[in-house]
C-alpha cells in the first residue's frame, strides 16, 4: 500500500529511511515533515526568579510505555549521585505501577497524575529538566517524541536518547538544548542530571539553546515550509 503512494510524509529522517529499506517506498518519494509543537500553548516564559536553595525538578510526562522507559528514570533516581533534585513522573499507562512499586525506596521521586492538556505548558515551566525517552526498542530510535517538541518550544532543556530521527546537527550541536544519553543507560542519565545540577549556570545555555532549536528547526513555519515542498511537486 504505501509502496503505491504519490508521496509518503515521514515524522522524521530516521522512520523516512525505515520506510525505505524495510518496506520498499522509493526515497525519493519520501519527504520528512516534524510534528512539531502548538506554539499557542507552548512557548517560552520569562526565566522564574531565584528560587534560593530548592532542589532542581526533573520532569518525566507520558504514557509509560516501553518506547519511554520511564523505568530507567527511576533507577537513574535510584543510583544519582550529587546535588538535591526532585525527580517527577507524571501520567498513566501500563508501566507506571511498575515504576511506583520500584521507586518505593528510592529519595525524591513522586508521582503525578495526568492533567488538563491546556494546564501542561505551565507544568513544564516549573521544572529545570525535562526527560524525553529512553526506550532501546527500534521504533524508540526512530520517533521525536511529542514530549520532545514541546519541552524545547518552551524553552527547557531536554535529556533523552541518542537517536538518528534527529537533525544531523543537532545530534554534535553544544548547549542546543538537548542533551544527549544511551539507550536504556540509567547510570548515564543519573550523572547527566548530576553535572547539571553541579553547574545550574549551564541550564540557562541549555534553555537558550532549546528556545532556538525549537524555533529553527521544528517551528510552525518550519514545518509548513516542509510540508509545501514535500506537495510541491504532486499534481491535484
Amino acid at each position: 500500500m504505501l509502496q503505491r503512494a504519490d508521496k509518503l510524509v515521514a515524522d522524521t529522517p530516521a522512520h523516512a529511511d525505515y520506510f525505505s529499506q524495510v518496506l520498499g517506498v522509493a526515497r525519493e518519494n519520501i519527504s520528512v515533515v516534524y510534528v512539531g509543537a502548538e506554539e499557542t500553548l507552548f512557548k517560552p516564559h520569562p526565566p522564574a526568579l531565584d528560587a534560593g536553595d530548592a532542589p532542581i525538578e526533573v520532569l518525566f510526562y507520558g504514557s509509560f510505555i516501553p518506547l519511554q522507559a520511564p523505568q530507567v528514570v527511576i533507577e537513574a533516581a535510584r543510583l544519582y549521585q550529587g546535588p538535591p533534585v526532585k525527580w517527577v513522573l507524571l501520567g498513566q499507562g501500563p508501566l507506571r505501577s511498575m515504576c511506583e512499586e520500584a521507586a518505593r525506596d528510592v529519595a525524591n521521586v513522586t508521582f503525578e497524575n495526568w492533567m488538563a492538556y491546556e494546564k501542561l505548558p505551565a507544568r513544564i515551566h516549573q521544572a529545570d529538566i525535562l526527560l524525553g525517552v529512553f526506550g532501546t526498542t527500534p521504533k524508540a530510535g526512530r520517533v521525536i517524541p511529542n514530549k520532545v517538541f514541546q519541552s524545547l518550544a518552551c524553552g527547557k532543556p531536554v535529556i533523552t536518547r541518542s537517536a538518528n530521527s534527529y537533525p544531523d546537527e543537532l545530534l554534535a550541536a553544544e548547549n542546543s538544548g538537548l542533551v544527549w544519553v544511551p539507550a536504556g543507560d540509567a547510570r548515564s542519565l543519573a550523572d547527566c542530571v548530576a553535572n547539571l545540577a553541579m553547574h545550574p549556570d549551564t541550564l540557562n545555555l541549555l534553555s537558550e539553546g532549546a528556545t532556538h532549536t525549537s524555533r529553527h528547526y521544528f517551528s510552525g513555519s518550519v514545518v509548513r515550509h516542509q510540508l509545501t515542498e514535500a506537495l510541491a511537486d504532486l499534481r491535484i
